[in-house]
């Protein structure tokens, strides 16, 4: 929705082909330090850019997501689209990020998200 289709770099290449380009380059040049640095432990890389191929190199977090039903939902498909593309580990950040109300329907809809999570790859 925010993304031009005709928008162009200085060198001529379309945005729309590189736009989560960046991440998967940060998470790809950040998993080779850690596998330089640090050889005997497994290194956790997570991000929430990612593009073709991000699977190998990182895990993917479904971003800030508001406070409601509708978002709750939602995260069911995007961690499942995101394991159909090649990043197993994937979450979101379970009860939302985006509310600062408290109310006793919030307290359920957390409580619902807590149980959704659970069969989650990854929650936060």
């Amino acid at each position: 929705m925010t993304l031009s289709l005709n928008a162009t770099h200085a060198n001529g290449i379309s945005e729309y082909d590189v736009h989560s380009l960046h991440g998967y380059q940060m998470a790809l040049k950040t998993k080779e330090f850690l596998s330089e640095h640090n050889s005997t432990k497994r290194s956790f890389v997570m991000t929430k850019n990612t593009f073709a191929g991000s699977g190998a190199y990182t895990h993917h977090q479904l971003g800030e997501t508001h406070r409601n039903w509708e978002n709750m939902t939602n995260t069911i498909a995007g961690v499942m689209n995101f394991n159909m593309f090649g990043i197993p580990l994937t979450g979101p950040d379970t009860c939302g990020y985006i509310s600062s109300e408290r109310t006793k329907e919030t307290e359920e809809l957390c409580a619902r998200w807590i149980q959704l999570a659970s069969f989650y790859p990854f929650a936060r």
